[in-house]
């Protein structure tokens, strides 16, 4: 039998809600109705119309309520609201409300600041200020639209964590991952597992990265690669910055840092570190590069894309048309249309050809180097300054020749002739050689590297 307590005992209620609220229990703010019923020994209190809810956690909104004081518990229905002490706002058509978890159903939205979670249930531990969701949702917030399966929200941190199917799109990326932490307000995206970042450009292939929308500053980590129509690239990890173009990359031992641009020259560079702008791009420690049929190697690297000027400096070797020159420094001039690429050289020179069978090689030094290119072949060599040459005319026999210029000319990737010129205070020697080798000389025709394979089919 149902049975209705006097009115006056409901004033009491607010009394006794004093030392609830003090308790962190729930107490009655306002209620068009109130009706004690009694059920199998447990009261309970049905609240109908502009019912108004709050603990020390916060403030409980809805069309009608049944608490059962006892247990510290309640049920709320329509129109529900849940407002934090934080600013954070809940909305939901159903709530189910025991010591201090709420369990929301129904069009959840969740609000604070500029961020809004939308998903069709929730659970909100409104002490500790975290909710959480695991049947998809979506965040609304400055920095774009993100959708995932799972997710965990903290509202004193203001830290969004999702997990499962995430894919988040911003105004620079359309991004897809399986574990995101996002802190709206700094707008930052920490991403720890592998995941794929599409912009207008291209995608680019990751295992980990921070993004910070805010500054257009992006880090990417653990393998890295992305291709678009203009450029590629492979590295360890990525630092890009928007605002100044600026790209770098870093590569190790076993993942070097690996860039391609695909127009105009086509140039592919290897290295530990690369650091790349629109204008200019310098790489350092053990720099390989490919363009055409011309491989270079250098401990230090600039390449003006612009200009189609590459300079190499420390320990600089190229390959070209079985030919190795080895030089203190290196500068190439690439032109376009019918002008001839240039090569430009200074310190300790050496040239050789490509050892025989018998590991025998023409070889030539001097101080200073000159010569033109074609399509990455080389028509005309010159080298000055105490210019001395090698030369193995036959297997068992050897010519060692000095004199102040040597002219070496190419066709169709095979040495032609060889001029050897006397100097204005010198003449040119000439005899037979026991001699193997000239001064300098080291045979690297096994140390480079090989072509980024994924891009290969674009060269």
């Amino acid at each position: 039998m149902r049975v209705l307590i006097p009115f006056s005992l409901f004033i009491l209620c607010f009394d006794l809600g004093a030392q609830d609220l003090k308790n962190g229990r729930i107490e009655i703010l306002s209620s068009r109705s109130v009706t004690v019923s009694r059920k199998d020994t447990t009261p309970i209190t049905i609240l109908r119309g502009d019912v108004v809810l709050r603990n020390s956690d916060g403030m409980f909104k809805c069309d009608s309520a049944r608490w059962w004081r006892k247990y510290d518990r309640f049920t709320a229905f329509r129109d529900i609201r849940f407002i934090g002490n934080n600013g954070l706002t809940i909305r939901s058509e159903k709530l189910d409300y025991n010591k201090g978890i709420a369990d929301l159903k129904g069009n959840v939205i969740l609000e604070q600041d500029d961020q809004t979670l939308e998903t069709s249930r929730l659970l909100y531990d409104t002490k500790n200020e975290r909710g959480s969701f695991s049947d998809g949702g979506k965040v609304m917030s400055k920095d774009g639209e993100l959708t995932a399966i799972k997710g965990e929200y903290e509202a004193k941190t203001k830290l969004f964590l999702f997990r499962e199917k995430i894919q988040a799109i911003t105004s620079d990326y359309i991004i897809n991952c399986d574990i995101m932490k996002q802190y709206p307000e700094k707008s930052i995206y920490i991403i720890s597992s592998d995941g794929t970042a599409q912009s207008e450009s291209g995608t680019l292939l990751f295992g980990s990265a921070h993004i910070d929308n805010k500054n257009n500053i992006s880090s990417f980590f653990k393998g890295v690669i992305g291709k678009d129509q203009q450029m590629g690239f492979s590295a360890d990890s990525l630092y890009k910055m928007d605002k100044n173009e600026l790209t770098r990359l870093f590569g190790d031992s076993l993942n070097r840092a690996k860039w391609i641009n695909f127009s105009n020259d086509t140039m592919e560079i290897h290295s530990d570190f690369i650091n790349h702008t629109p204008e200019l791009t310098i790489a350092k420690t053990d720099v390989f590069t490919f363009q055409n049929e011309l491989i270079t190697n250098s401990e230090n690297l600039s390449w003006n894309s612009q200009d189609s000027i590459l300079v190499l400096w420390q320990n600089a070797t190229t390959w070209s048309n079985n030919y190795q020159v080895i030089s203190d420094s290196l500068k190439y001039f690439f032109r376009d249309g019918d002008s001839r690429d240039s090569i430009y050289g200074t310190g300790k020179i050496h040239l050789s050809s490509k050892p025989d069978s018998v590991g025998l090689a023409d070889e030539m030094s001097g101080k200073s180097l000159i010569g033109f290119l074609s399509d990455g072949h080389l028509e005309t060599l010159v080298l000055r300054g105490n210019a001395a040459a090698l030369i193995h005319p036959e297997t068992n026999k050897s010519s060692n020749i000095t004199c102040s210029e040597i002219k070496l000319n190419f066709k169709e990737n095979d040495l032609k002739s060889i001029r050897f010129i006397q100097g204005p205070q010198g003449e040119i020697k000439s005899g037979d050689s026991n001699e193997q080798h000239l001064p300098n000389y080291e045979n690297r025709w096994k140390s480079h590297s090989s072509r980024i394979d994924f891009m290969s089919g674009r060269k």
